[in-house]
């Protein structure tokens, strides 16, 4: 991957933090109103800081939700983006990919999630230690992993939006926001 490239990719991750904080969600932080003992400059910090891990060319899924996590601590010391990592880890590793169609890459990387990539994820989201985070029987994420990132993320897909996306290869994205925004 060139410079270039992975330079585009982290300033897509930066503006697609930014437009989620320009989003009005009620109950959450936006440039509208600030909450939860969070503000909107401490996830601004959050991005920058994740941005170079979470685009660290080469890296594994589980390597970049990782150490974007770690980064994330380091600058604000809370959890302020967990969901928009986890959801952009693969994107990012796929986006790196020889050029052509991110559809396809996407589905290669999911494919080649391993328990590596579930081990990086599971530390990441206990450091993140996200509000709400209730345990399962099967695949806790404060157990050691033994199955695959996706097929984690496929056990929690019904109750989990994040792990949804993983399970059904972003569909959200590509079957419905993709043509919407086409459209707009």
């Amino acid at each position: 991957m060139t410079a270039g490239r992975a330079l585009a990719i982290g300033t897509a991750f930066l503006a697609a933090c930014r437009g989620e904080l320009e989003a009005l969600k009620p109950g959450n932080v936006h440039v509208f109103s600030n909450g939860h003992r969070m503000s909107v400059a401490g996830f601004e910090r959050s991005a920058e800081a994740a941005a170079g891990p979470l685009c660290h060319a080469g890296a594994r899924v589980g390597a970049r939700i990782l150490g974007a996590v770690k980064a994330t601590r380091a600058a604000v010391g809370q959890n302020t983006n967990l969901g928009i990592l986890l959801l952009c880890a693969p994107l990012a590793r796929a986006a790196e990919m020889a050029p052509g169609p991110l559809r396809p890459s996407l589905e290669a990387v999911l494919a080649d999630l391993d328990r590596e990539d579930a081990a990086g994820a599971f530390e990441a989201i206990r450091l993140a230690a996200p509000a709400g985070l209730g345990e399962t029987p099967r695949h806790d994420v404060r157990a050691l992993a033994t199955v695959t990132l996706l097929e984690a993320m496929a056990e929690a897909a019904s109750w989990d939006r994040v792990a949804r996306a993983y399970a059904d290869g972003f569909s959200e994205i590509f079957d419905c926001g993709l043509p919407v925004l086409k459209a707009a």
